[in-house]
């Protein structure tokens, strides 16, 4: 009885040592499989952390290479998810200053804010393209000058030399009508009036020869207001030098001979730019198209500018040399202050959000013209205000 009351224990016994092999078996064999995953991702944290490494470095050369600063051997790592690339795109950053001078890149606020003109995209070291526009008002203008001509050659046919002369009269810059009857608008009309047939001639072949590549180059606004401004203080130096008793005077030379004197203000401004267009290759005015400098024809314009002061002299030609000069003072100082301000600007593609710059990364070259419509019609009523100004006191000086 005893012997079967010790067996049951002995099958207690016996099944636990049974179960506890069992466990421990079950035990380590888990054991060996979380090890081995533990491996496997103690060798994926290894993989990362050469990854990050590698591309620390990468970072690291890619900065060494843009002049940027190398920072100290004993300097901490700064997590790449920290640095910010050093060029993003679209690369149009920051305005250049002064202008003339090769900069990077430009903002496309002042690009369009500013209505600012530009030329087109050229290769880096090549071309330069010039903003210019299509010229017509030099055309009009020369139209107008030949329909007052012809007008006057009409009267003088069908009523005589007389009608013709009374014509002329009217329009005419006449130092006593205006200081004594107060005819100003004499200082816009002699704009279109000539002396005669070699006067039209010159003028009219100046406008047609050299007016469109003028034109082209300031922009159809400033064109106009030069030529008026020029042609105006030309007439207002005629009314002044005069002291009140001068003969009548046509002055439509004086706001051509202004052109020519806004392209030397416009030159002097933009020297280093104006010396790489000359030294282009292509240039609109070698495909035909307009937008050629004075500086490309010097001995032209300075031949014309010559006959024009050559007619000053003659007696009876109602032009007058005080006019001339005037005009070409007024025109310098308006084609600098006025004319375009030339900038280089330098572009180059990169894909927007890059951490890398391309191996092959092709560089172009924009000439913008930086000057603002705002700036440009503040300085237009500054000189305007001035030349009422003078005419006013001057007037009120002779009329004493």
């Amino acid at each position: 009885m005893a012997a079967l009351q010790a067996r049951p224990g002995c099958l207690q016994q016996q099944r636990y040592s049974t179960g506890h092999g069992l466990v421990a078996h079950c035990s380590s064999s888990l054991g060996s499989t979380r090890c081995r995953k533990l491996a496997v991702l103690r060798a994926g944290e290894d993989n990362a952390a050469a990854t990050k490494q590698e591309t620390l470095d990468a970072l690291d050369a890619l900065l060494q290479a843009g002049d940027a600063p190398a920072a100290p051997a004993d300097s901490q790592l700064v997590p790449w998810w920290s640095i910010k690339p050093k060029q993003s795109a679209p690369p149009r950053q920051e305005l250049m200053h002064p202008p003339g001078e090769v900069a990077r890149f430009v903002t496309d606020q002042a690009l369009y804010s500013s209505k600012v003109r530009s030329g087109r995209s050229t290769k880096l070291g090549g071309e330069l393209d010039l903003p210019q526009v299509e010229p017509y008002f030099c055309y009009l203008v020369m139209a107008g000058q030949l329909a007052v001509y012809g007008a006057g050659t009409w009267l003088a046919v069908a009523q005589g030399p007389e009608a013709a002369q009374q014509w002329a009269a009217a329009l005419a810059l006449t130092p006593r009508e205006v200081l004594q009857h107060g005819e100003s608008w004499r200082l816009a009309t002699s704009l279109l009036l000539h002396g005669g047939l070699a006067h039209l001639a010159l003028d009219t072949f100046f406008l047609g020869w050299m007016g469109p590549g003028i034109e082209a180059l300031l922009g159809h606004g400033t064109f106009l207001y030069i030529y008026l401004l020029s042609g105006l203080t030309g007439s207002a130096a005629v009314l002044l030098a005069s002291g009140g008793a001068g003969e009548p005077a046509a002055c439509a030379s004086a706001a051509a001979v202004g052109l020519v004197g806004a392209m030397v203000g416009y030159e002097a401004r933009n020297q280093a730019i104006v010396r790489q267009s000359l030294a282009s290759r292509r240039s609109l005015a070698e495909d035909g198209k307009a937008g050629s400098s004075t500086l490309r024809k010097p001995l032209g314009a300075f031949g014309l500018v010559c006959c024009m002061l050559g007619l000053g002299l003659l007696p009876g030609s109602m032009v007058d040399n005080v006019g001339h000069v005037g005009g070409l003072l007024a025109g310098v100082g308006l084609g600098y202050w006025l004319g375009p301000s030339f900038s280089l600007i330098r572009e180059v593609d990169i894909p927007e959000g890059s951490m890398a710059v391309p191996e092959e990364v092709a560089e172009t070259v924009v000439v913008l013209d930086t000057r603002s419509s705002l700036q440009r019609a503040a300085t237009g009523a500054a000189a305007l205000g001035l030349l009422a100004a003078a005419v006013s006191i001057g007037s009120a000086a002779l009329s004493q």
